[in-house]
């Protein structure tokens, strides 16, 4: 399945130049025809009027085209709209001779065409603003405007009498209409640029919405036939009891009962309407009272929250019917890919739990799956030496031994040998370090501070730019299909700007861009958090380089590489792998046996539902119905 081309990638290089030529065809053509046949170039007759005329009409009939095609898209449809307005108003000028009585008017009230003419400069300006990081486009609409001007400054001077002396009147006249009709081809041609690059709206680079045409996405792996996975899941989630332990969008039990369950739900209607809606209402042309109807609606009919319809982008026209295609947070991650896991059992000498960065380690190791050394670990004031103190000798990685995420995490840095410096500027030799960990880990819960260390890991050259310190995590998600073996289904390269010292991650803490499965190429970057739903990026928000288009290098043996993993695990139904693209090659980070859907789906703009994971889940629902429910009823909070 290739990349989903558009016209920047799909366009041939040649069809930009066939227009400039047949614009400069077309004014050449006028001129020959005019001077072949002689005539008075202001009659409704001369071959000048009557191609100005043509020209218009076709301009009007592209601009109406490009209106009903994006129809669905309110910003979209009412920018060609006022292209048509603007073409229609040239159009209606330029024919008014045709019509007896008519073309009197409009010649003698030369303020009134001169104004009319502006306001379809502005009309037409109004639609290609949103094309205006496409440099074709900007010059075409900037050269017609210019030589407009030209041509309202030159009849303003002929109705005084200041050209008499530089020519005849036919002449002055002809240069008038000429000037009038390359206007007219330079907006024509503005239009039609519009069609040749990435539809990027203004100078801030952000897509538009809904676009058929934006942004350029790249594709997870096909459904044969769509199912609406995330009304299955809700229904046998609720159903079937699976509620196992309060994650989403509350961490208290308590919150998750009747009523009070329906009371967080306004208030996440309240606080992410609150911050979001009025950019929603301005980018997306959706009022205000039509994203509160159906955010209750979703919320209380579909339990769809607030956090994940301005995430999902379900606010885009025919949005909201897609709900049913989406996954949540609240069914995945409160019990229902446990249920799914817990179903299938521990197989007999499958390796250690996931959880344990330790036993993760070993078993990989045991697979021949590669994955970064763990130099030593920590646990209850005890240091476990795994090498010797020469693999030490470098920038080094503390992180909890069974935690998620960053929490917890330290870098020290090299600064001599054996020697490190900690983030706020602290410096130790090995032997302080180590005593430092295990001081760490001599009381409390093992959970929250046995730790792991690992070498500093370094981002492959060809992720440069993509991060300045931290190590870029390419999350790619595996599920075992129906004959029990492990497809890759999602992927997407993830950047975590909370733990990059210089950046302000503010609202987004992580980036992410999809990745195309089969050309391993980048689509638009994203930030994680509802608050800035509108915002697709060309290229890095922050460091600037380009993403979009971006090709991965290794990307076969990344894909291999979590295959061959997951076939270690198959215990797991789901598994969201996070690999790293290092200087000496890919290795394996972490399985995440109850991954986030909502980041990969907003990546993707598409619903689990609409690719093979959706069937493959299915699969695994419906078999999950049919079995003797898991052992969860007691711990619902269901009545």
């Amino acid at each position: 399945m290739p990349l989903a081309t558009r016209p920047q990638h799909g366009t041939p290089t040649w069809l930009p130049a066939l227009v400039v030529a047949a614009a400069v065809f077309y004014a050449g053509l006028s001129l020959w025809a005019q001077w072949r046949f002689s005539t008075l170039p202001w009659g409704s007759s001369s071959p000048i009027e009557i191609l100005t005329d043509l020209l218009a009409f076709a301009a009007v009939g592209f601009a109406a085209r490009l209106a009903w095609r994006h129809r669905a898209n309110p910003t979209l449809r009412q920018a060609w709209l006022s292209a048509v307005a603007g073409m229609g108003i040239v159009a209606i000028g330029e024919s008014s001779d045709w019509f007896e009585g008519f073309g009197a008017f409009w010649s003698e009230a030369l303020p009134f065409e001169i104004g009319l003419w502006l306001l379809a400069a502005f009309l037409i300006y109004r639609c290609t603003r949103f094309y205006a990081v496409q440099k074709d486009v900007r010059y075409w609409l900037l050269a017609g405007f210019a030589v407009q001007l030209v041509a309202n400054a030159m009849e303003i001077a002929e109705e005084g009498g200041a050209l008499i002396r530089l020519g005849s009147g036919v002449t002055i006249h002809l240069t008038i209409e000429y000037t009038e009709l390359l206007s007219l081809l330079c907006y024509a041609s503005a239009l039609v640029f519009t069609q040749f690059g990435p539809q990027l709206a203004t100078a801030a680079a952000r897509y538009l919405l809904g676009d058929a045409q934006a942004p350029v996405m790249a594709l997870p792996a096909a459904a044969t036939r769509p199912v609406a996975i995330g009304t299955l899941a809700r229904a046998a989630f609720h159903g079937r009891h699976m509620f196992r332990k309060p994650r989403y969008p509350t961490p208290y039990r308590v919150l998750h009962r009747p009523l009070l369950r329906e009371a967080v739900a306004a208030g996440m209607i309240g606080l992410f309407a609150g911050a979001v809606a009025g950019r929603v209402r301005a980018a997306a042309g959706l009022p205000l009272r039509r994203q509160l109807a159906q955010l209750w609606r979703l919320s209380f009919r579909e339990e769809f929250d607030a956090f994940s319809y301005y995430l999902m982008e379900l606010y885009r026209p025919g949005g909201a019917r897609e709900a049913g295609y989406y996954l949540t947070r609240y069914e995945t991650k409160n019990g229902l890919i446990t249920a799914l896991n817990k179903m299938r059992g521990e197989p007999a000498g499958a390796p250690h739990a996931m959880t344990d960065k330790l036993a993760f380690a070993d078993s990989c190791r045991q697979l021949g799956v590669a994955t970064p050394p763990i130099l030593l670990a920590a646990d209850a004031g005890e240091i476990d030496w795994r090498c010797n103190a020469e693999a030490l000798d470098c920038d080094l990685f503390v992180k909890l031994r069974s935690g998620r995420g960053t929490k917890s995490t330290e870098k020290l840095r090299r600064i001599a040998p054996l020697r490190y410096t900690d983030r706020s500027g602290h410096e130790m030799d090995l032997a302080e370090a180590v005593e430092k960990l295990r001081r760490r880990t001599e009381t409390g819960d093992p959970v929250r501070t046995a730790v792991i260390v690992q070498p500093h890991l370094r981002n492959h050259p060809s992720l440069a730019g993509l991060a300045e310190q931290s190590l870029i995590a390419i999350r790619v998600v595996t599920c075992l299909n129906e004959r029990d073996e492990p497809e890759v289904t999602h992927a997407m390269l993830r950047v975590l700007a909370k733990i990059e010292p210089g950046w302000n991650p503010r609202p987004n803490t992580e980036y992410g861009a999809a990745i195309d499965l089969d050309s391993g190429v980048l689509g638009p970057m994203t930030g994680d958090w509802p608050s800035a739903c509108l915002e697709w990026y060309a290229r890095h928000p922050i460091t600037g380089a380009p993403v979009m288009g971006r090709r991965l290098q290794h990307w076969e043996p990344l894909q291999a590489l979590a295959l061959a993993a997951h076939r270690g695990f198959p215990g797991r139904i789901v598994i969201g792998w996070d690999l790293a693209l290092t200087d000496a090659g890919p290795v394996i980070l972490e399985g995440n046996t109850n991954m986030d859907v909502s980041f990969i789906q907003r990546g993707y703009r598409q619903g689990i539902g609409r690719s093979r994971l959706g069937e493959l889940l299915a699969f695994h629902v419906d078999r999950l119905i049919e079995t003797p429910p898991p052992d969860l009823t007691a711990r619902s909070p269901s009545p």
